[in-house]
């Protein structure tokens, strides 16, 4: 799966601004509803980081160059064709808006 293909999952919800879209990277920012979610856990699998848990080093590495991942944020990863794909979710403190940053991580 690429990017654009879990974009276009993501038109269900609410979008409210696409940031940045790319074949490698692409960021939006979205309504925090329970269903981008389960939109998600669809597309990846259950989440590699909940909120509120605390990363582990593989974790910080892997969002490293992306902005990183603190304890209050979530991180999908999917192993596909020889690539990761990951998505963060970064809550903004109004409750109301997240950021997902989506990024195809290619092998060294």
């Amino acid at each position: 799966m690429n990017l654009q293909k879990i974009i276009n999952e993501l038109t269900k919800l609410d979008i409210y601004e696409k940031r940045t879209i790319g074949d490698d990277y692409s960021e939006l920012v979205l309504i925090n509803t329970p269903a981008l979610d389960k939109t998600l856990a669809d597309i990846f699998g259950p989440a590699m980081k909940k909120s509120n848990e605390k990363p582990s080093k593989e974790m910080i590495i892997l969002a490293k160059e992306y902005g990183g991942i603190r304890e209050n944020q979530t991180l999908f990863k999917k192993d596909s064709q020889g690539y990761v794909l990951i998505a963060l979710l970064w809550p903004w403190d109004d409750k109301q808006h997240i950021t997902l940053k989506l990024a195809v991580i290619k092998p060294k």
